[in-house]
């Protein structure tokens, strides 16, 4: 049944005090979802979602703290968003809550996998930090078999021959109403390039959701006493038809569309050496349009002609880094359409 012509359950708030309430809320927001046609797999990962945020209010909030179900046609597609707030004992700060967002953290003898673990099974997940002190954390699951896989993708990467570490690293993020995705390529080859690397992908994939610039910025931060990397970062918008990007240093992304070609500018720099004034640029985006980032491994010295573009995302990207795969560095090439 199509969720979008009928009408929604009604939004429902819960104040979680013990373990009691969190079984209460689990069990509740599973039916909600059972309800709204939600698959199987979909209802576990909903069901996970809200026990971890139940269980993280009673571990640290002060008193009770809330925890909201929403059901949402949201941009034309049906999802389910989860809210908690609580009056937490630590962190005081946004900057603090990064860290118990980490895998391994944990401030109670855990293993510290929650939060993180949230972000994995749903489709977009924020946190932030009222004035007042208060958490909130939100995180949203689209039911999926409502929308087309609107992008197929590939990514092929591989650390310079010889060696075992690799310099680049990549993140994909697909959503039903978006596409994300951010390539790294770190100063250098071998095990202090992969370190460097490393950290640039755990903002990335622990930050999706925020703004471009946003994302770039804290890596510049985290990276200050590493050696810098070449970052880029895009977000195809499909409800908006539009793609944004950011591209710092030498990460080259085109876009072959209706027979044309286009590059995306790309600034001069290293994030976490010397980042100079730079925002996002958004521009038009249109359906079928193809999308070929890479970093310096690979020779820019290629074209796809229209029958390579007619073939999929990994056959691409296969021939371009079995084709112009540089010996000498890491490499790394993704492929979306």
């Amino acid at each position: 049944m199509d969720m979008t012509m009928t009408t929604l359950p009604m939004a429902d708030k819960f104040f979680i005090h013990s373990e009691m309430d969190v079984l209460r809320v689990r069990k509740k927001g599973e039916a909600m979802a059972c309800s709204m046609g939600f698959n199987e797999i979909e209802r576990a990962e909903i069901e996970i979602a809200i026990g971890e945020m139940a269980s993280n209010i009673v571990k640290y909030a002060r008193s009770a703290g809330e925890l909201h179900l929403i059901p949402s046609d949201q941009r034309g597609l049906v999802c389910l968003k989860v809210i908690s707030k609580n009056m937490p004992v630590i962190p005081a700060h946004q900057e603090d809550l990064e860290q118990y967002l980490q895998d391994g953290f944990s401030s109670s003898g855990s293993l510290g996998i929650g939060l993180s673990g949230i972000r994995r099974v749903m489709d977009e997940f924020d946190s932030t930090v009222e004035e007042s002190g208060v958490i909130v954390i939100t995180a949203i699951k689209y039911k999926r078999h409502l929308s087309e896989h609107r992008i197929r993708y590939s990514v092929m990467s591989f650390p310079k021959r010889g060696e075992h570490l690799s310099g680049d690293a990549f993140y994909i993020k697909s959503l039903p109403s978006s596409f994300f995705w951010g390539v790294v390529d770190a100063l250098g080859h071998g095990p202090g390039a992969n370190i460097t690397a490393l950290k640039a992908l755990n903002i990335i994939e622990n930050n999706y959701s925020k703004s471009l610039l946003w994302i770039i910025n804290h890596c510049h931060e985290a990276l200050r006493t590493e050696r810098g990397a070449a970052i880029c970062l895009g977000r195809i918008d499909f409800i908006s038809s539009a793609v944004e990007y950011i591209s710092i240093g030498n990460i080259e992304t085109r876009i072959y569309s209706g027979g044309s070609l286009h590059h995306l500018h790309s600034v001069n720099g290293t994030v976490g050496a010397l980042l100079p004034k730079v925002d996002s640029v958004v521009e038009p985006y249109i359906k079928g349009s193809c999308i070929v980032s890479f970093t310096d491994g690979i020779s820019s010295n290629f074209d796809l002609e229209r029958g390579q573009l007619a073939q999929s995302p990994q056959e691409m990207a296969y021939y371009i880094i079995n084709t112009f795969r540089r010996d000498y560095d890491d490499t790394t090439v993704m492929v979306a359409k």
